[in-house]
C-alpha cells in the first residue's frame, strides 16, 4: 500500500514540473537556510561548556567608578595580588588561576639560521589552570613542570610550526631574544568553542624573576589590572553570596594598600571606587562585552535575532507550499471524483496527498543538506568559523 502511495505520488509530482519544481526549490533553500543558522546558533551556544565543571568556573573582573559613582572602566582581568588573596579568605574557592598574555618574538635555532615569529597568544599560567579547565595534555606533566620557571608547553599547531614535530620536549625557545624557556609538554588545540585560544603556556613561575615582572609585584602591585583570573567553586557554593563579601574584601586588602602607598584621603573607601565581580566562563563569548577582553567575542542578541529569523523564513516557505498545494487542488478534484467512484474513502485520499507532501519535503531535505554541505566552506572561510554539518 505504501508503494503504491508513493508511486503515484511520484507520478503527480512528474505531471506538474513547474509547480513541484517551485515548491521543492523553495522548501530546500529555506530548509538549507535553517540549517545554516541552526548551526551557527548551536556553536555559538556551545562555547566553553566542554569543561567537566563549567558550572563552576568563573572569572574575576573589575570595574573602575569615578566621582559621580558611574563605571568609567569594567575590565576582563584584575590586579595581579587579587587572585591569591580571594583564594585565602574564601573558602568557597576550591581553586584559583591566573594567567597573563604577552605579545612577544619567539625565536629558535634551526641550523644555525635563526627562525622567529610574532605571538600574540603566549600566555603564562599557573598549573592549577589544568585543574579548573580542561586541556587535554598530549605529552608531558604540565603541572609537575610549571612549578619551575621558564618552562613551557606548545599548543599541537604550535609545535608542528616550529619543530614540523610533535615530539618537542627538551627543546628550547627564546622569547624577545633574551628569555630562555624549555618546552616539557605539548597539549591539543583548544576547541574552536571557548573564550581563548593560547598558543603557548608559559611557567607562571617565570614572572617571579626580576628581570621579567618581580614576585614583589606579583604580591602588591594594584595597578596592573592585566591577570586573566578564574576561580573553581566549591560544589554548592553561591557566586552570588561570594560577591556580596568582596566590598569587605577590598576594603580589607586595597583600602589598606592604598592609604600606605597612594595618599588617599581620609574616609577614602577602596569599595566605593572599585568592585569586583564574578563571571561564569559559559557567559564570556556571548554575554561579555568588557574592556580588554582576550578575544573578541559574540552576542547573544544576534543569536536569538538569526533563531527568529529561521522561524520566519521557515514559516513563510511552509506557507508558500500550502499555498501551491492549495492552488492545484480544483485541477485535482476530477481525480478525487475517480478514487472515489473506484472505492477510496476520505482516509486513503488524505494518505495519497500526504505522501505527495511527504515525498515533496524529503526531496527538498535532501537538496538542502547538498546546499548546506556545498557552500559550508564558503561561509566559513567569510565568518571565520568552523561550522560542521557531521
Amino acid at each position: 500500500m505504501i508503494r503504491n502511495y508513493l508511486l503515484v505520488a511520484y507520478r503527480a509530482i512528474v505531471r506538474s514540473k513547474l509547480i513541484s519544481f517551485i515548491n521543492i526549490a523553495g522548501l530546500a533553500l529555506a530548509m538549507a537556510s535553517v540549517i545554516l543558522i541552526y548551526l551557527f546558533v548551536t556553536d555559538e551556544l556551545s562555547y566553553d561548556r566542554y569543561h567537566a565543571n563549567t558550572d563552576r568556573i568563573y572569572r574575576v573582573t573589575r570595574v573602575f567608578y569615578d566621582k559621580e559613582g558611574a563605571s568609567r572602566l569594567h575590565l576582563s582581568s584584575v590586579a595581579p595580588p587579587i587572585g591569591p588573596l580571594l583564594k585565602n579568605d574564601f573558602g568557597e574557592i576550591e581553586l584559583m588561576a591566573r594567567t597573563l598574555q604577552y605579545n612577544v618574538t619567539v625565536s629558535l635555532d634551526e641550523n644555525n639560521s635563526q627562525k622567529s615569529f610574532t605571538e600574540n597568544n603566549l600566555f603564562l599560567a599557573e598549573p592549577s589552570l589544568f585543574n579548573i579547565l580542561d586541556i587535554t595534555i598530549k605529552s608531558g606533566n604540565p603541572v609537575e613542570g610549571f612549578s619551575q620557571p621558564f618552562t613551557a608547553l606548545l599548543s599541537e599547531t604550535t609545535a608542528k610550526r616550529y619543530f614540523n614535530s610533535e615530539d618537542v620536549i627538551g627543546k628550547r625557545l627564546k622569547i624577545n631574544a633574551l628569555i630562555d624557556v624549555e618546552i616539557i609538554g605539548v597539549y591539543k588545540d583548544f576547541p574552536a568553542q571557548t573564550h581563548w585560544h593560547p598558543d603557548f603556556l608559559v611557567s607562571f613561575k617565570t614572572l617571579e624573576d626580576d628581570n621579567i615582572y618581580g614576585r614583589q609585584n606579583l604580591e602588591t602591585n594594584w595597578g596592573n589590572n592585566a591577570f586573566t583570573t578564574y576561580l573553581l567553586l566549591q560544589q554548592g557554593a553561591s557566586a552570588q553570596q561570594l560577591v556580596a563579601q568582596f566590598p569587605s574584601f577590598l576594603d580589607k586588602h586595597f583600602g589598606s594598600y592604598a592609604k600606605a602607598n597612594f595618599g588617599v584621603p581620609d574616609g577614602w573607601v577602596a569599595s566605593k571606587v572599585t568592585e569586583l565581580t564574578l563571571q561564569k566562563v559559559t557567559d564570556i563569548h556571548l554575554y561579555s562585552h568588557l574592556d580588554y577582553e582576550l578575544e573578541e567575542n559574540g552576542d547573544i542578541r544576534y543569536v536569538w535575532l538569526l533563531a527568529a529569523a529561521a522561524v520566519l523564513v521557515m514559516f513563510i516557505a511552509c506557507v508558500n507550499f500550502t499555498n501551491l498545494s492549495t492552488a492545484r487542488s480544483q485541477d485535482r478534484a476530477k481525480e478525487v471524483g475517480v478514487r472515489k467512484t473506484m472505492g477510496a474513502d476520505r482516509a486513503h485520499i488524505i494518505r495519497q496527498f500526504l505522501s505527495e507532501s511527504v515525498l515533496l519535503a524529503l526531496t527538498s531535505l535532501l537538496l538542502a543538506v547538498m546546499l548546506v554541505w556545498l557552500f559550508m566552506p564558503l561561509l566559513n572561510t567569510l565568518t571565520n568559523l568552523k561550522l560542521s554539518l557531521w
